[in-house]
């Protein structure tokens, strides 16, 4: 058995907080420990928790296992709209007869699987394989049971969606400073400073790519420089749609950062997150206004950057990735990921209603991965379980537009019981306040 110095952290902190749940301070540290899973959700993915041999156990999947009861058992003390589980269990029923069809009845066509990597198979050097029932369809299942607790407990009047929102914008300072310190450390040449620091966290000080394009990346504590869209994706949408003045540098940094970072879908998730920036928050150049003075730091600020990135040949990369995107002569990275994208549409297409089983497939974007394990019927209802557990009453247009485009071409099917995708879905619905009874 083997474990990194911060599962020993994790499990500190796991001892101090678990009392607390049935406290005074209930509400504190309910958002604590969302702020926990959610941070071991999109923002670590290096290490894990515990390593059995074969078996290896994540840091979410530990904090998920402790949560997820204690949550459970509070929730037996809370009033909530039993509608809730009855689109739950139907969910599992959907999702229960996508495998009965895999077993008894099996799709004669080959899918990428799962756990295979989608690069080797495009590559060449693995392959494609049928579809038969085994044990990543029974992990997968008691994800999403496990799923469950945390979504009621999220819909709970124990939560305040204000505070769980800006909380993504304190973590979000956090991980940006943290980018710094790689960015220092690499730019001045010293790659092995930041190998070591992630040695001494996670027992693992391999960087996952050292250079694109005659540049260094930038992955923060992720797997992949792609990934670095997935932790600002939030707090970017958050940051635009509340107009929160207080926080315009960091939602720049955070722009700047997903572009160092060398990865094409990143670049993407930026220029989109600028553009819901430029429709949410128009700037008045007022000199009587301290918004003046916020103006001209952002106006030199970009500058700076763009200087800084012209000089990296850092736009000149991302404009080629785009012209040979338009037209059509994909880099390496964007093959890959439109190929599992073409191939789970058409997983779909051939398997329409109940998909190729919850756990099948994979591809480098949510929605097609999605459809193509639970098919239109599951994804419906997955749909409506957060309709109806976070009392979305409608969607914000221009950001739930943004938003499908990333998720058409970025994301996974893990997503489908990520804490991620309940505070997606919360900042989707942010200003319609008069919905959220617990919001300040």
């Amino acid at each position: 058995m083997s474990y990194t110095p911060l599962s020993l952290l994790l499990i500190i902190l796991v001892i101090v907080i678990a009392p607390l749940f049935f406290t005074k301070h209930q509400k504190k540290v309910l958002l604590t420990a969302f702020a926990l899973l959610f941070v071991f959700d999109v923002f670590v993915e290096r290490g894990y928790f515990v390593e059995f041999g074969d078996i290896v156990l994540h840091y979410d999947e530990f904090l998920i296992a402790i949560f997820a009861p204690l949550f459970l058992f509070l929730l037996m003390k809370i009033n909530y709209d039993a509608k809730v589980w009855k689109i739950y269990f139907g969910l599992l029923f959907s999702i229960a007869i996508g495998y009965f069809l895999v077993q008894f009845i099996p799709p004669d066509f080959k899918v990428v699987p799962l756990y295979a990597s989608t690069d080797a198979i495009f590559a060449g050097r693995s392959e494609l394989e049928y579809v038969y029932f085994n044990v990543e369809h029974i992990k997968k299942f008691i994800r999403i049971l496990a799923y469950a607790p945390i979504l009621l407990m999220a819909s709970s009047n124990l939560i305040d969606y204000n505070k769980l929102l800006k909380m993504t914008v304190t973590i979000a300072k956090v991980f940006v400073c943290l980018l710094l310190f790689e960015f220092a450390a690499k730019s001045i040449g010293f790659v092995g400073l930041y190998d070591n620091f992630l040695q001494l966290i996670f027992n693992d000080g391999r960087t996952v790519i050292h250079e694109r394009a005659g540049f260094f990346t930038l992955f923060g504590l992720t797997r992949e420089p792609s990934h670095l869209q997935y932790m600002f994706m939030v707090p970017l949408f958050f940051i635009a749609v509340s107009k929160d003045k207080n926080n315009y540098i960091l939602f720049f940094l955070m722009i700047v950062f997903m572009i160092l970072s060398m990865s094409f879908s990143s670049f993407g998730a930026a220029v989109i997150s600028l553009i819901l920036f430029i429709y949410y928050v128009p700037i008045k150049i007022n000199r009587l206004n301290v918004e003046y003075y916020m103006f001209i730091m952002l106006i030199v600020l970009v500058f700076t950057i763009i200087i800084l990135l012209i000089h990296y040949g850092i736009i000149e990369y991302n404009l080629q990735r785009i012209y040979r995107f338009v037209t059509q002569d994909f880099h390496i990275g964007d093959d890959v990921r439109f190929w599992s994208i073409q191939e789970n549409l058409t997983y779909f297409i051939n398997r329409p209603l109940f998909g190729v089983g919850f756990g099948s497939t994979k591809a480098h974007a949510f929605i097609p991965s999605a459809l193509a394990n639970i098919g239109i019927v599951g994804g419906y209802l997955w749909f409506k379980l957060h309709k109806v557990a976070l009392k979305i009453v409608r969607f914000k247009k221009v950001p739930t537009i943004l938003m499908v485009i990333i998720l058409l071409f970025s994301g996974s099917v893990v997503w489908l019981y990520s804490v991620n995708m309940i505070f997606i879905l919360i900042v989707l619905t942010y200003s319609y306040k008069e919905k959220y009874n617990n919001m300040s």
